[in-house]
């Protein structure tokens, strides 16, 4: 009979009652490592909110101030948790930020967008899915005026996996518009069904910018866009008439007032 206070109950180990130190061993070293991976995720995690909360800041500091105070925390994130798919992301992101406003002046544009490529590479190997990484990847492309199929990739990822928000929908037109005569017939279709799109969710600034690029047809001859958008083209201001210039009168010919 087994003694009330349990001395014979089994023990894990090698049937003696005795538990193995080895085995003790691997559980601390196995629960160790994964406590110390947690741990930089979450500290990549907490300098990745801190990032965001720099470059948004309302505080008296300059934006060139606040935009390098949030490069350093992404860096810093970027340590913890090298391979952070959503902190390249946003780094990559607030690079071509930082080229676009002239806050980064210790490089040239060509070498801060080069490095956004790279960092929006390495997070796409991550997380190919990700509509914001192929859009800003799109935009970096355009910029450098590499108009290859890389480009154009990027954009068509960006449509496809976000069709329907306006920030995405923004910076594909904006690749599209500004590399324009390298995109094919189908290329060319597939933006003006993006400005139907984009036209549904935020008219007012959609028309902002087709007027930057002078393309207000893709809009208002578009026959996929909503009703509202032929209201909203019938509302802008028409271009003036030409001031008619009356013909200018023929110079008497000297020659014959002789």
């Amino acid at each position: 009979m087994p003694e009330p206070n349990g001395t014979d109950a089994a023990l894990p180990g090698d049937g003696s009652g005795r538990v193995r130190l080895p085995a003790i061993v691997a559980c601390l070293l196995i629960f160790t490592l994964l406590a110390w991976l947690a741990g930089r995720e979450l500290m990549a995690d907490i300098t990745l909110s801190i990032a965001y909360q720099e470059a948004a800041s309302g505080d008296r500091r300059s934006p060139a101030e606040k935009w390098s105070q949030a490069g350093q925390y992404f860096t810093t994130s970027l340590r913890f948790s090298p391979r952070n798919p959503y902190t390249l992301e946003a780094f990559g992101a607030h690079e071509i930020t930082g080229m676009r406003s002239g806050h980064d002046v210790s490089r040239s544009p060509n070498d801060i967008l080069k490095s956004a490529i790279d960092r929006l590479h390495a997070a796409l190997r991550e997380r190919p899915t990700s509509p914001n990484a192929w859009a800003n990847l799109a935009l970096a492309k355009l910029f450098l005026a590499e108009f290859d199929e890389e480009l154009f990739r990027a954009i068509r990822h960006a449509d496809e996996l976000a069709p329907w928000e306006f920030e995405i929908q923004r910076a594909v037109l904006i690749a599209s518009l500004g590399a324009w005569m390298k995109l094919d017939a189908s290329q060319q279709a597939a933006t003006s069904q993006t400005v139907a799109r984009a036209a549904q969710r935020d008219l007012p600034a959609l028309g902002r910018l087709l007027r930057t690029f002078q393309r207000l047809d893709l809009l208002c001859d578009n026959p996929e866009a909503p009703p509202k958008a032929q209201d909203y083209c019938r509302s802008l201001p028409q271009p003036a008439a030409p001031i008619p210039v009356p013909p200018r009168e023929a110079h008497p010919n000297r020659a014959g007032r002789r």
